[in-house]
This record gives structure tokens, C-alpha cells and sequence, in this order.
């Protein structure tokens, strides 16, 4: 059996599973209005992951519709799900560079969908650091298009800034991926470092030629991820992120801070069903 016979195989098997799976209706609404066509191949792995990771999945309010398209946040780990259509990226994704918030994990469901776990970081409305963030990526080959504060945020236990939304940024012309790799390997890159267990942890749970993730391997990275939260290397920066509430309802802080509340909310109720069924 081909490799992709073999995968499409698995996809549908999971998916005659979750066809009365009442719980998924609002994220597959949600992800429906990116990839109306392909719903069905996209929703079997998505509800592997959330299932394996012991998490529900999320309601209405529990996800946020970004310009690419779906984000859940987990404010209790400090991770954020991201489900993105890539015509929208701006080859800023492709690149291992420091000055880009990079994935846990990056998998691809279509050949247009990725799949993703994020780490999370500390944001900032310090907009004498933005202006100091602007003047570091010159002859990074790197170019930050979308320059509002609530795109960039600092790794934690450090003074290292990044960009959180990929899409603020493209490379900057003449700049081939070779070159920008080099470019990258002169700058401090302490993501390698701060991440590197909880990414090899999340491949191992998800590995490439898996079209699902494993569950017992999820259960791991996600007491890694636990532990991690509790040691300050994973942080719920959006949290308190609704800094410019005042100025304008519909942003992305404020907006991330509603969705990650509504799920913290969800998880919490699950958790008390459980415990309530174990006791009764």
C-alpha cells in the first residue's frame, strides 16, 4: 500500500468515528468557514489531538477566528493551537529564525492546512522596546510589514523579542532561504535551548509519517508542557493582554484574552465532570 493510500486510509477510519461526535460541532463550524471542502479530512486529526491531549474541544467562545484561521489558547499550559491556511503565510514560516516565535510542533493535514502547537510567550505594549525590536532586524533578512506591538512578545526568563504572528513578516528580497539560515546562525537563537525538550517530546507524539497523533506520547508533552508552565518557560501572556480593550473591542489581545478564558473555563467544567463520575 502506498504511503498515501495509507494515510488517507487512517483519515477516513477516524472520521466514520466522529461523525456523532456533538462536541465537535462549533470547532468544525469554526473551521468550516476556512476549509469548507476539506472539513472532513482536517476534523479526524484535529479531534485526535485535543482527545489525546486530554482536553474538549473547544466551544464557540473557546476559539478565535484569526486571519488565517483558527487559534485555541490553553491558558492553564501556556500553549496556543493554531490550524492556518498557508496561502496566507509569508515565507517568514519556513525559517528557523530567532527573531520568529517558532512551533512545538508543525503538522501538515493538506497540502494548504498546517497544524500547530505554540509556545507561550510574555507581550508587551512598550512601544520604545517595539521601536528597539525594529532596529534589530535590520540585516536579519528579515522585514516586519505589520508593526503593531501586539505582534511581537519576549521569550521568558530573557530580554529576547520576537514575533508572535508570523504574518507581520516576510523576508526581505535577495534574501534566499540559504542566506537567511546564515543570517539566523549569527544571532542568538535561545528558543533551541528554552524548547528543545518539550519539541523533541511533541514529535514523538506526532510523528511525520503519522497521519494521527499518538495518544499516550500527547499525555506526555503535555505533563512536559505542565511542568514547564510551572517553571516559567511556557507563559499565558495573553492573560492580561487586554491592554487596549479601550481603544478598540475587536483586537487581538482582548479578543485571545475572552477565548483563552471561555476555554480554561470549559477544561475546568470537564475536569469536574470527571471527578464527580469517579466518585459517584
Amino acid at each position: 500500500m502506498l504511503k498515501e493510500e495509507k494515510l488517507s486510509q487512517q483519515f477516513q477510519q477516524a472520521w466514520s468515528g466522529c461523525n456523532d461526535r456533538r462536541d465537535s460541532f462549533h470547532l468544525a463550524i469554526a473551521l468550516g468557514r476556512w476549509f469548507p471542502i476539506s472539513i472532513d479530512k482536517i476534523m479526524p486529526p484535529v479531534i485526535a489531538l485535543f482527545d489525546g491531549m486530554g482536553l474538549p474541544l473547544p466551544a464557540r467562545d473557546s476559539v478565535m477566528v484569526a486571519t488565517a484561521g483558527v487559534m485555541v489558547f490553553l491558558d492553564d499550559y501556556g500553549l496556543t493551537i493554531r490550524i492556518e491556511k498557508t496561502d496566507h503565510w509569508t515565507g517568514a514560516h519556513i525559517a528557523d529564525h530567532p527573531l520568529m516565535l517558532g512551533a512545538l510542533l508543525q503538522r501538515r493535514l493538506l497540502p494548504q492546512v498546517v497544524l500547530e502547537i505554540c509556545p507561550g510567550v510574555h507581550t508587551t505594549k512598550d512601544r520604545a522596546l517595539q521601536r528597539k525590536f525594529l532596529k534589530a532586524t535590520n540585516g536579519s533578512g528579515i522585514k516586519m510589514m505589520d508593526t503593531q506591538v501586539a505582534n511581537i512578545g519576549i521569550l521568558p526568563g530573557s530580554d529576547q523579542i520576537v514575533i508572535i504572528d508570523r504574518m507581520a513578516a516576510r523576508h526581505l528580497e535577495g534574501f534566499t532561504a540559504l542566506w537567511q539560515r546564515i543570517v539566523a546562525r549569527q544571532l542568538h537563537h535561545p528558543q533551541k535551548a528554552l524548547y528543545g525538550a518539550l519539541q523533541e517530546a511533541a514529535e514523538q507524539a506526532w510523528r511525520k509519517d503519522q497521519a494521527l497523533p499518538d495518544a499516550a506520547g500527547l499525555q506526555k508533552f503535555m505533563q512536559l508542557a505542565q511542568q514547564a508552565k510551572q517553571d516559567g518557560v511556557l507563559v499565558s501572556g495573553w492573560v492580561n493582554d487586554d491592554h487596549m480593550q479601550p481603544l478598540y473591542a475587536a483586537n487581538k489581545p482582548s479578543m485571545a484574552t475572552a477565548a483563552g478564558r471561555a476555554y480554561a473555563q470549559q477544561i475546568e467544567k470537564k475536569r469536574s465532570k470527571t471527578v464527580g463520575a469517579l466518585t459517584h
